[in-house]
């Protein structure tokens, strides 16, 4: 069992780790999808989901974070226009 101090240092831990390994571009996706799906039909949202997912195929983030990971290093995903 975690006390507050604890879950508070790993819950900083855990989101340290999601902000050098996970492209910012997917996260927003992401926490859009989650938002707008919260007001939605499970079966448009899962349409959604999809649709996403094959957009997502093909932005360079994809490539950067295979890359990365093959070559045992943390991903530079490029700048998604923030």
């Amino acid at each position: 069992m975690l006390t507050s101090d604890d879950f508070l240092e790993e819950a900083n831990a855990a989101a340290a780790i999601l902000a050098e390994t996970v492209s910012p571009r997917s996260t927003r996706y992401i926490k859009a999808h989650l938002l707008d799906a919260l007001c939605d039909v499970l079966t448009r949202s899962i349409d959604h989901a999809t649709q996403g997912i094959h957009k997502a195929l093909m932005w360079p983030d994809l490539v950067e974070g295979i890359s990365a990971f093959r070559e045992k290093r943390l991903p530079a995903f490029p700048d998604a226009g923030f």
